[in-house]
């Protein structure tokens, strides 16, 4: 199984009932799955606790058979690496005073791997992106353009397993199923 995830909780201090309460379920490789819900019924709060950006209460999630601890920066790397997130609102996740360029480079640095420019180049042409604006802010661009930044950042460091968090929410229809047959 590549992911596995057994009996996850997670609370809130303001929030009388967990969030996530007990959520246990398998990813095997190449596997596609969906998590549905209302607004606030904690698909977002889940993929960060996948992603160890907000730690669980309770539970334990296994990656490629290897338990991944938050508190050991091996593990940690690994975790960063293999999992990436296209998060729901692509403009707020970029820091403004970064380059596009910069906003490529970062998860390549972070991640340890060589040859950032030749992968960031790739990458922008797998999103229809052009290489003229690496040196731009990510404000000059429209909400669908945003949005393959998005996708082409988690693109960039080749994961295991890619979560979508309303990813086609900025959208066009044409380039709604250029980013889906990216991912396939």
């Amino acid at each position: 199984m590549l992911l596995v995830v057994e009996k996850i909780t997670k609370t809130f201090p303001k929030y009388p009932r967990p969030i996530l309460r007990d959520i246990s379920f398998s990813i095997a490789e190449n596997q596609t799955v969906g998590i549905i819900g209302f607004s606030g019924a904690g698909k977002s709060t889940f993929a960060k606790v996948l992603l160890g950006i907000i730690p669980v209460d309770q539970g334990e999630i296994y990656f490629q058979g290897e338990r991944l601890d938050r508190h050991k920066k091996k593990s940690l790397s690994k975790w960063r690496q293999n999992m990436q997130l296209v998060f729901q609102d692509a403009a707020s996740s970029f820091n403004p005073r970064m380059t596009i360029g910069d906003i490529l480079a970062e998860p390549l640095y972070i991640c340890g791997l060589q040859d950032k420019q030749g992968r960031i180049h790739k990458v922008l042409k797998q999103v229809g992106l052009p290489l003229s604006i690496l040196d731009q802010s990510p404000s000059i661009l429209s909400g669908g353009e945003k949005q393959r930044l998005n996708l082409a950042r988690a693109l960039i460091v080749e994961p295991k397993l890619i979560l979508l968090d309303e990813p086609t929410a900025s959208l066009d229809e044409a380039t709604a199923c250029m980013f889906f047959s990216l991912l396939s």
